[in-house]
């Protein structure tokens, strides 16, 4: 919770605990730590795979530094709200976040060999940015940008549900015609016509223009040479079979 804690969480009596609620939530406490998930994004984006061993050192600092204040800001507000800190799912995304956070430190000094890749755990971390979107509390801007988009999900769900039905339909019928055709241009081991997760992203691939033409170029390259021409035998997959049902 931020500026609105005031309206679900009654003000502390204690002085000490008045003035750090008080802190965390005001508007200059939020701003603050918007920049410092900004800050964190460019150190993120400014690593490299073959960078020097100054910039991971310096990128490394500027991780636990990251990690302290978040850490500190999870203590005051525990401090402030103390039960009522874990009625908010931003205050519990917070939580985890800080939990993943020390998680990513302590893993190296664990070991080589991680139970969890220290890029996801980044990942993660990351995800704090969503405060900036957080209605409400974000810049006026993405307020902007984020209230057409609330407002258009049940019509982009309805043209999505859609686009699944046809998907659907011709998968089937991708299955039925071309799920043995000889394995070549578009056609691969992964896209292909033979399962129907893969049809569903051969459909994908064609929805998107992605390599339409290497897919029609194998399908239209088929000959009836490549045909079983034994009936009734299972074909391994690389094999062009006929419309007609034998």
């Amino acid at each position: 919770m931020y500026e609105d804690s005031r309206k679900t969480i009654p003000c502390p009596g204690n002085k000490f605990r008045r003035f750090i609620f008080d802190l965390v939530t005001s508007q200059a406490f939020n701003i603050i730590i918007m920049v410092l998930i900004c800050f964190q994004a460019i150190t993120l984006m400014i690593q490299s795979d073959e960078q020097s061993r100054q910039m991971d050192t310096a990128v490394l600092w500027l991780q636990i530094l990251f990690i302290l204040l978040y850490t500190g800001e999870c203590v005051l507000k525990l401090i402030a709200f103390r039960c009522n800190y874990f009625t908010s799912g931003w205050n519990i995304l917070d939580f985890i976040v800080v939990i993943f956070s020390i998680t990513g430190l302590l893993l190296p000094l664990i070991g080589e060999y991680y139970f969890v890749p220290p890029s996801f755990l980044q990942l993660i971390v990351l995800s704090r940015i969503i405060h900036i979107l957080r209605p409400g509390k974000g810049p006026k801007v993405f307020r902007d940008l984020l209230l057409p988009l609330v407002l258009f999900l049940p019509a982009l769900l309805n043209i999505s549900l859609l686009i699944f039905l046809v998907m659907f339909i011709y998968a089937i019928f991708g299955m039925y015609n071309f799920a043995y055709v000889k394995k070549e241009a578009g056609i691969n081991d992964v896209s292909n016509f033979e399962t129907f997760g893969s049809s569903m992203l051969c459909l994908f691939q064609v929805t998107i223009f992605a390599g339409w033409d290497g897919m029609l170029n194998a399908i239209f390259n088929s000959k009836w040479s490549d045909c079983d021409p034994v009936l009734h035998q299972v074909c391994d997959g690389d094999h062009n079979r006929s419309v007609l049902t034998w």
